[in-house]
């Protein structure tokens, strides 16, 4: 077969016409391609929506709508994570950007390629600071801390799907957001202007298009955050939310000049003695309901101490419960130091992550979403399997 990826420029009805219109003429063009190329078997037409014109435009829209407002100036950018803007005469923008809670690749490594982004066109970017950020992303952030009491005047969050995931550092800007660029698609818009892109398979392709919509020469430094971004939310692009536009931010990434090899190898194949001991402990505890259709773990906070293990070893964790034959929901529930829960479900493409997390208070994509709890580990652990069995009957 061969994709044919259409462009629509017209309103929804329209786009849904057209489409229409090509799927019932995909017979007749097919034969016409195949008389005019001149091939012995003509390939069948599959036709798919491409959007990327359509995101232009709104990016487009949001930064010319900040522009007339005097957000921006002719010279000003702004782009991914929480960045914040201070104005100051006859000097350049100051930019602020912040991280979420439990920072991941794809957080920091947009918060890093922002900052540099703007430090290129002549910005003053800062990153604020984040406790929680674990050793193997913080080159991509701690050199962009702030200096000691900047005053941000303008917010723009990214990757934040609600505002109860903003770290402590940052509680004071809620509700005090301006931008936000997401591509979360239980995001419902809590910035005066959104940026929601929920096919975007890392926020760090949002950031690509908004830094190369400003212009911004897309250096091997900017480069590396956006692939460890794209790269850590598509889970090496396994996951079901890779995309085309994933593997062309991924190659604008590589013709940059970085090592994506090594990068990945790090990020994937390397794994501490600690790691190792942390997933030992969630393959021999791992429990399973539904005739094996849903699995769980338990990593309690003394078993993590005992290990040695930090956030780096917990990072991705939760995917184990679903490299099991037959888990169609894998759910990984971890103790943290406070006596809180934070859980983690991981989904195959028969069910909703979003959809159970939703249920207990939390959110994120279809395939992965989380969840916190301020109650006990059991009580954490009976809601999310009631939700997630709720889920699976309701799919079957």
């Amino acid at each position: 077969y061969a994709k044919c990826y259409i462009s629509v420029l017209g309103s929804e009805q329209q786009t849904k016409d057209v489409m229409k219109g090509l799927k019932s003429a995909a017979g007749w063009l097919r034969r016409e391609v195949g008389h005019k190329v001149q091939l012995r078997y003509a390939p069948e037409l599959v036709f798919e929506l491409d959007q990327s014109i359509t995101h232009g435009a709104h990016i487009s829209e949001v930064l010319h709508e900040l522009k007339n407002e005097g957000k921006l100036g002719e010279e000003d950018a702004d782009g991914w994570f929480w960045c914040m803007f201070e104005r100051r005469k006859r000097l350049p923008l100051f930019h602020y950007s912040v991280t979420h809670r439990r920072p991941d690749g794809d957080t920091a490594g947009c918060a890093g390629a922002l900052c540099r982004g703007l430090q290129q066109i002549g910005k003053r970017a800062y990153i604020l600071e984040n406790p929680e950020i674990t050793r193997r992303y913080a080159p991509l952030i701690v050199p962009y801390y702030p200096p000691e009491n900047f005053v941000p005047a303008y917010v723009v969050s990214t990757d934040i799907a609600e505002e109860k995931l903003f770290p402590d550092t940052a509680e004071r800007y809620k509700g005090k957001v301006d931008l936000v660029i997401d591509h979360h698609g239980s995001n419902d818009g809590f910035g005066k202007k959104n940026l929601i892109r929920p096919d975007a398979g890392g926020c760090a392709e949002v950031l690509y298009d908004v830094l190369t919509a400003l212009g911004v020469k897309f250096t091997a430094d900017i480069a590396e955050c956006i692939y460890i971004g794209v790269s850590t939310d598509t889970g090496c692009f396994k996951f079901s939310n890779t995309t085309a536009h994933s593997h062309a931010v991924a190659a604008a990434c590589l013709t940059a000049g970085i090592d994506g090899g090594e990068i990945n190898r790090v990020l994937f194949e390397t794994k501490s003695r600690p790691r190792f001991e942390m997933e030992r402990i969630v393959f021999d505890t791992m429990e399973f309901h539904e005739n094996g259709a849903i699995a769980v773990a338990v990593l309690w906070r003394r078993d993590i101490d005992h290990a040695g293990a930090d956030m780096d070893d917990l990072d991705s964790i939760a995917s184990l419960t679903r490299q099991i034959e037959g888990v169609q929901i894998g759910i990984t529930l971890t103790e943290k130091p406070d006596g809180t829960v934070r859980v983690s479900v991981r989904t195959t493409k028969e069910m909703d992550a979003a959809a159970i997390c939703k249920k207990v208070g939390g959110g994120g994509h279809v395939r992965a979403a989380g969840a916190s709890f301020t109650c006990g580990m059991a009580e954490a652990k009976a809601a999310m399997l009631k939700a997630a069995e709720e889920q699976f009957h309701a799919a079957k």
